[in-house]
């Protein structure tokens, strides 16, 4: 299974997707919050009022969903009017519940888990990542 940055989203999706059914569940979050986190940051860097090198040095020293609606409130919704946490219909349960699979996964808090209970994480991430490229995000969603 591969994935990769290049590799277009219906691509990153279906690896996903591959890796949920073909025994990798854990795997299959923690690809599912990257594919999410590299949106999120190509999105800031082409909808955000700074320069570009001025917006990468910012991601460097950003990490976790609130802090990235943080800085999108301060680059993107100046411009775009919206903030990150309206397009996800309930912010704190996706935050809170959703990705924290992906936190205790990443951080050993959890070793692994089911396809079960990875699942319907999964397929709640997606239609986030969806979101973001409908900001204005033109030629991400292909």
């Amino acid at each position: 299974m591969n994935f990769t940055l290049q590799d277009s989203f219906a691509v990153r999706e279906k690896s996903i997707l591959d890796m949920l059914e073909g025994g990798l569940p854990g795997i299959a979050v923690i690809t599912a919050a990257a594919n999410l986190e590299w949106t999120l940051r190509r999105a800031i860097v082409a909808l955000g009022v700074s320069p570009n090198k001025d917006l990468q040095k910012k991601l460097e020293k950003t990490s976790g969903l609130r802090k990235y609606a943080a800085l999108w409130k301060k680059e993107v919704r100046v411009r775009h009017g919206q903030e990150l946490e309206a397009l996800i219909a309930d912010w704190d349960q996706f935050v809170d519940s959703t990705y924290q699979l992906r936190h205790r996964l990443v951080h050993g808090a959890l070793t692994r888990t089911t396809r079960d209970y990875a699942k319907p994480r999964v397929d709640a991430i997606g239609p986030v990542r969806n979101s973001v490229c409908e900001v204005g995000f033109t030629g991400v969603s292909s």
